[in-house]
């Protein structure tokens, strides 16, 4: 069945089961984008563009059609048709209210979504992209820009939420949401937001199949959330993890290392690898629960902290946090997976000039710190530090075992000790401490032995000490005068420095050898800064008078200024209207402050502000006014121009009694009789037949009231003379046509 307002199915069949055809403006019918399986629906045609809204076969079978909303005809750019989603609000007229697109009572009304072809990016078909606009302010020139592209109208929030209904619920605070943020403010307006509203946690996962996805099996590579959220507990079940007993609120992030055993209880605020307990314990393995603030890697039972540990005692009680690098978790007891090292590696790029081992896949161990106790060292003493590359070095049973040599930038002097450090070459030189008193050569006798028989004689402890060792060996101090091995102040103070040392062992200085030979000259030193100028010298004598210059022009016109203090402006006056002399050489101002004073040789002369005289006589073709005056605010008040147009704007503001205009004319002297003289005459010619014209027009129109008197009337025309004559006195208003 057709359907037309024009009698277009008189000539042409209906293409659909129902077919509504509207205005035609071209010469091919209904379109091309009509196809022939358009059968069992409704096609609307208006001229070229088309919408069918009906079932589309599916090929290949005989019981299967598909539900179809379908629109034509144009995909090109400057000609894109679309398909539109449009909200009108009820109005009491067609027309609706005003055209803004965000108002659904306009008349194009609230568009909510809009399908269209893209006219900027094509498949290999040439077809436009196929994009969807949800908003109200796509235009031609502002179209969708992406497959899906949501745009909120102004400065508004623009998000996309999803829910579910009975899990998350569905009111604006449920489920995952993800937008922007708008603000009146431009600098705060469009930070993008991705939010998880529910008490659960955020994951992110590449590779993963959602059909093989479950809460025990999440397949995710990140995770944000937070401990109070529910998940998979150690023993089996689903429910709040939080060993360390800390705000539920507190925030966990984890990275899996296999999203097929991801970490899933989070422990410190940044975890990464695997969950702990992962080999059987069920435990926390090397985690502590200080923790919190870092970043903790656990693979097996195996783990490393980079963080914060806090401590007690300080004020505020959150103002004392260590910096801690820890290790762990197993200590030497069992060869077979321990002990586990904190080891300084250091790796160069494997191509260049990069030094072996540093180069190779293990790069070159610097330092490790092994958790272990040496064979010298007694338990709890456990921890052992050893600076090299142990890798290749035997294993570190020392305290500090250094593979490599030592040095010791500042060591202090103590004369009073005898304690020495020594090597054991056969235990990796192992440093032990030794008696300096004890050191023999070969044969030697040690240096207390005054007579070489090697019995300890009394005489021989020269310090009394009841010990014979080096401590004995020592002399009398250079500065020590009397030998009494006392620092007498001041007569060994030598130098009176007030302090007796070796500076005190120098004898009187020596007399001045004789002067060397004079060294060669040394290179110029730069040149030094400019001195200070000098004084200005005396004026010199007048020169001679120059030779006269060239003849100018002679203005007689211009400004004099005698010796007598007399200024002449301009020239005498003839009186004849002939020139006394020359003319003004060209046109000429006088600035004064920012007004002017003008002189024209086309005879004009102006006063005022610059480019703007309120004072003009005579036109030109600048200056429209043979005569103007103005007020301080630029409104004419007195205007006479060239084509004899007089205008005169008055206006009164003044107390009760004065006019706008007062024009006041005295008449004395005799008259013959019948004689009439006018006080003011108002006269006006003319040739023309076809208007009214009026000779005077006196009109008032008034709009102000008189509070204290209501009754007072705004006059037109008030008429009224007073005097004495031969006809009396009076009021007289003659007319004469």
């Amino acid at each position: 069945m057709g359907l037309a307002p024009d009698g277009y199915f008189a000539n042409n069949t209906p293409i659909t089961l129902l077919h509504l055809q509207g205005p035609n403006n071209t010469t091919f019918g209904f379109g091309g984008g009509w196809r022939r399986w358009m059968s069992t629906g409704m096609f609307i045609g208006e001229h070229s563009d088309g919408m069918y809204v009906g079932m589309k076969p599916v090929a290949g079978t005989t019981n299967r059609s598909n539900a179809i909303i379908n629109w034509n005809d144009d995909p090109f750019a400057g000609a894109v048709d679309k398909l539109s989603f449009v909200f009108t609000r009820a109005n009491t007229n067609g027309n609706g209210t005003g055209t803004n697109p965000i108002n659904s009572n306009s008349l194009q009304g609230y568009e909510f979504m809009l399908l269209a072809p893209s006219a900027a990016v094509f498949n290999s078909q040439g077809t436009g992209e196929g994009t969807i606009g949800v908003g109200p302010v796509f235009t031609d020139a502002l179209p969708p820009t992406s497959r899906v592209h949501m745009n909120a109208e102004e400065r508004m929030s623009n998000w996309l939420q999803i829910s579910n209904q009975n899990g998350t619920g569905q009111t604006v605070s449920d489920g995952f949401r993800l937008g922007i943020l708008g603000d009146n403010q431009n600098q705060r307006n469009g930070n993008a937001f991705v939010y998880q509203q529910e008490n659960r946690h955020l994951l992110f996962s590449t590779n993963a199949n959602t059909n093989n996805v479950s809460p025990n099996n999440t397949l995710e590579r990140l995770r944000i959330t937070r401990i109070g959220a529910p998940t998979n507990l150690v023993g089996g079940g689903y429910g709040i993890y939080n060993p360390a007993g800390l705000s539920n609120n507190t925030t966990r992030v984890s990275i899996s290392h296999n999203p097929q055993n991801p970490v899933t209880r989070p422990l410190s605020l940044l975890h990464l690898g695997y969950n702990t307990g992962g080999v059987g314990s069920g435990t926390t393995d090397g985690w502590r629960d200080w923790m919190d603030i870092g970043t903790f890697t656990s693979n097996g039972t195996d783990n490393v902290y980079v963080g914060l540990k806090q401590e007690s005692g300080a004020i505020p009680a959150n103002d004392k946090h260590d910096a801690v690098i820890n290790w762990g978790d197993n200590d030497g007891i069992n060869p077979l997976n321990g002990p586990d090292n904190l080891r300084f590696i250091f790796t160069s790029t494997t191509t260049g000039a990069g030094n072996s081992p540093a180069n190779s896949n293990n790069g070159l161990e610097v330092a490790r710190m092994v958790p272990a106790l040496g064979n010298t060292l007694v338990a709890p003493n456990y921890g052992m530090m050893g600076i090299g590359d142990f890798t290749v070095a035997a294993p570190i049973d020392a305290k500090l075992d250094i593979d490599g040599d030592l040095r010791i930038r500042q060591i202090n002097q103590k004369e009073n000790l005898n304690m020495v450090l020594v090597a054991d070459p056969n235990d990796l030189n192992r440093v032990f401490w030794r008696d300096a008193s004890n050191f023999t050569g070969t044969g030697g006798l040690p240096c207390w032995d005054i007579n070489g028989d090697g019995i300890q004689d009394p005489n021989e402890d020269t310090n009394n000490d009841g010990n014979w060792d080096a401590l004995d060996c020592q002399g009398t101090a250079c500065w020590d005068l009397n030998g009494n091995g006392i620092k007498d102040f001041p007569a060994e103070d030598i130098n009176s420095d007030q302090v007796i040392d070796v500076l005190d062992c120098q004898g009187p200085q020596g007399i001045q050898g004789v002067a060397g030979p004079q060294g060669i000259q040394g290179l110029t030193g730069a040149t030094g800064p400019a001195g200070p100028q000098g004084p200005i010298g005396l004026t010199g004598p007048q020169g001679p008078t120059g030779p006269p210059g060239t003849s100018g022009v002679t203005a007689d016109n211009g400004l004099i200024m005698s010796t007598a203090t007399n200024v002449q402006l301009g020239q005498p006056y003839t009186g004849t209207g002939a020139l006394n002399g020359g003319e003004l050489l060209n046109s000429r101002e006088i600035p004064m402050n920012t007004h002017r004073l003008l002189f024209s040789g086309v005879g004009r002369i102006g006063f005022g502000i610059i480019a703007d005289a309120k004072f003009t006589l005579r036109n030109d073709a600048n200056w429209q006014n043979v005569m103007l005056m103005e007020s301080s605010n630029g409104d004419d008040i007195f205007k006479f121009t060239e084509s004899k147009q007089l205008t005169i704007n008055a206006e009164r503001n003044q107390p009760t009694g004065t006019n706008a205009i007062s024009i006041n004319n005295t008449i004395n002297g005799p008259t013959s009789t019948g004689a009439g003289y006018f006080g003011l005459n108002i006269a006006t010619n003319t040739n023309e037949t076809a208007g009214l014209f009026y000779g005077a027009r006196i009109a008032m129109v008034g709009n102000g009231t008189n509070s204290s008197n209501p009754g007072d009337l705004v006059t037109g025309l008030y008429v009224s003379s007073s005097g004495q004559g031969n006809s009396g006195q009076g009021n007289y208003i003659g007319i004469q046509g």
